[in-house]
């Protein structure tokens, strides 16, 4: 468990997801560029890409929007060329979390 992990409030048990995600094979992974996002502006502190035969599975980023203070994690699966995307955001604040 690291200061990064903290400091991204990441869990223990999501920490060793992420750890175990950047573990694989670098066929199987691809980092996502640091940028924006026309959805969500914000910084990319980390993304990781993951596809299988060459089709997309699913992508994960965490942002970080320093205008509100706070992370948005967001998970994005590919099945079937229909995108399903699940966007967690967590204010320093009050810690609450937002699923849409």
């Amino acid at each position: 468990y690291s200061l990064i992990a903290k400091e991204l409030n990441l869990t223990p048990a999501r920490y060793r997801q992420v750890l175990r995600a950047a573990l694989l094979p670098e066929r199987l992974r691809e980092p996502l560029e640091c940028g924006t996002h026309e959805a969500v502006p914000a910084l990319v502190v980390y993304g990781v890409a993951f596809h299988e035969n060459g089709q997309w599975i699913w992508i994960e980023r965490t942002w970080y929007r320093p205008e509100y203070g706070e992370f948005c994690h967001e998970l994005e699966r590919h099945g079937n060329g229909t995108p399903a995307r699940a966007m967690f955001r967590e204010t320093e604040a009050n810690k609450s979390k937002d699923h849409r």
